[in-house]
């Protein structure tokens, strides 16, 4: 990891990486990554439960993809993460998921959402509020241009070094870890 890296290069690293398909597996490290160092440097969590990419989020007993929990372990929010466009569908199942664990934070990452949904999408999240749940839909790299501008270098060299954590923590494809690997060499 280099010592010190600007914005645009970190956002630049984040492009490259989610440029080749892995049916997921990238965007859950970087979204892990990043909802770590939101969790440790804004302290508003304790830390981040995921699980593997292939695993079901109900057969891993989670809300989401990712979890973030207070020291307790209570759930604080969740996080979906796509790569690929957002469907009315996904956001559904998720509440659901979110409803039965009792979280009212849920945060979904993805690319986008899908042509046809978008007015439903926004309809969900308004009705989702009125219910008590607050749902929010960010473009993973947008989210991380703001998160890492604010932080500052501290956190976006943490959050690099939190990536190659995740990566080798889940057992994710050798390719994967050597991509990464390979993209921050170039720094």
């Amino acid at each position: 990891v280099p010592l010190r890296i600007s914005l645009e290069d970190a956002l630049g690293l984040m492009r490259s990486f989610l440029e080749e398909k892995s049916g997921g597996d990238r965007a859950l490290a970087l979204a892990a990554a990043l909802f770590e160092s939101i969790g440790r440097s804004f302290k508003l969590y304790a830390r981040v439960k995921r699980g593997r990419i292939n695993t079901a989020d109900a057969a891993a007993d989670q809300a989401a993809d990712i979890e973030c929990v207070d020291e307790k372990d209570a759930l604080v929010m969740a996080v979906e993460v796509k790569d690929r466009l957002l469907s009315l569908s996904d956001i559904e199942g998720t509440l659901k998921k979110a409803k039965q664990r009792a979280v009212s934070e849920i945060f979904f990452t993805a690319p986008g959402i899908e042509a046809g949904a978008r007015d439903a999408v926004a309809e969900r999240a308004r009705r989702s509020f009125a219910s008590g749940l607050n749902l929010y839909v960010f473009d993973l790299i947008e989210l991380a241009r703001a998160v890492l501008a604010i932080g500052g270098e501290a956190l976006r060299v943490m959050f690099l070094s939190e990536v190659g954590r995740h990566l080798d923590e889940w057992n994710t494809q050798p390719r994967h870890r050597q991509a990464w690997q390979k993209l921050l060499s170039q720094f």
